[in-house]
């Protein structure tokens, strides 16, 4: 009943870029969602969605970043990054900058949000190489002039590093 209430809506993208803090996300969905839980129980549940990491993804990072300079853009609020920062921090390692749509103010797919990204790493938008497992993310990626590629795993990332961007192990 909960799943059904529940929607990606502009209070979750307004969390996401950091407009509004956990605190008021979690009472506007007390209302939405009709549930009466503590700040507590929400963290806790809403940080629940981290699993263990993708097997294979160590080591496409450390393949593509003995060769390029690697970058991670997230949609995430303050207090995910929180938790997963610490909590993925070996396999975050091998990347140079972690840019999180809470702390730029911007979420993928929106244009300007990859543009801002661009400016920040300064280098044009067509030599960068976006992964991600959204279509929508993807395509908002390429209209922003990027070689943006759509993998469901670390095997597929590696397959485009390998066979389209020649990268080698």
């Amino acid at each position: 009943a909960i799943a059904g209430r529940f929607r990606f809506d502009e209070a979750y993208a307004a969390h996401e870029r950091g407009e509004i803090s956990a605190v008021e996300y979690f009472d506007g969905l007390r209302r939405s969602l009709g549930i009466k839980l503590t700040d507590e129980q929400f963290l806790s549940g809403w940080n629940a969605i981290f699993l263990n990491e993708a097997d294979g993804a160590r080591s496409v990072l450390r393949t593509a970043g003995e060769t390029h300079p690697l970058y991670a853009f997230s949609n995430t609020c303050e207090a995910h990054r929180q938790y997963w920062m610490p909590r993925y921090e070996e396999l975050l390692r091998p990347i140079a900058k972690v840019f999180l749509s809470s702390q730029i103010g911007l979420r993928k797919p929106s244009p300007e949000a990859f543009a801002c990204v661009v400016r920040h790493i300064g280098v044009a938008a067509g030599r960068i190489a976006f992964f991600d497992d959204m279509p929508e993310n993807v395509a908002g990626a390429r209209s922003a002039g990027l070689i943006a590629f759509c993998v469901r795993s670390p095997a597929e990332a590696l397959a485009v590093l390998q066979n389209e961007l020649r990268v080698r192990e």
